[in-house]
């Protein structure tokens, strides 16, 4: 038996991730750049994202092992910074916090001369059916969270790429 089989562009993956995933939230937009302006961007992660979201102040790369990248993310105004794992390559970045509890997506696809861009954020919880009644609340609040802050990330984007 052969089972059927369905190809998902890199913005559809995310999507399909942001589903699965209890405590995220998505903002997928068209931004009118080419992708190779956004994606060279915005896969610069040091530079760039202390340029488009407020509640990093730097990143810093500790390992690079082709696609793979160990980094510390450093909040502005919190003393404990983040390492995450990262996984990056062309129109793909997929970042998990140790432990594997906050997870942050970008992903971009080519639209003709523009850029069809999604960024997934927030809180993945998981656990037992037992401690639902727990997590749920907790997850919520997250989706709420990033609901309003991934769209002054994209917007940010667009801002360092002299679109707004």
């Amino acid at each position: 038996m052969t089972w059927p089989t369905v190809e998902l562009d890199r913005v559809a993956q995310l999507r399909v991730l942001a589903r699965a995933l209890s405590g995220v939230a998505l903002e997928e937009r068209t931004i009118a750049a080419p992708f190779r302006v956004v994606w060279d961007f915005v896969a610069d992660l040091p530079n760039s994202v202390p340029q488009f979201d407020r509640d990093v102040a730097s990143i810093e790369i500790l390992e690079r092992d082709g696609d793979r990248l160990k980094i510390i993310s450093r909040p502005p105004h919190v003393p404990i910074p983040f390492k995450l794992d990262v996984e990056l390559h062309e129109g793909w970045c997929w970042m998990v916090a140790r432990p594997q509890l906050y997870v942050v997506g970008m992903a971009a696809e080519p639209a003709g001369d523009h850029t069809h861009f999604a960024m997934l954020e927030g809180i993945s919880l998981a656990g037992p059916q037992v401690l639902r009644p727990m997590l749920d609340p907790i997850s919520a609040v997250s989706r709420w969270r990033h609901r309003r802050h991934l769209p002054g990330d994209v917007d940010g984007i667009e801002r360092a790429l002299g679109l707004r």
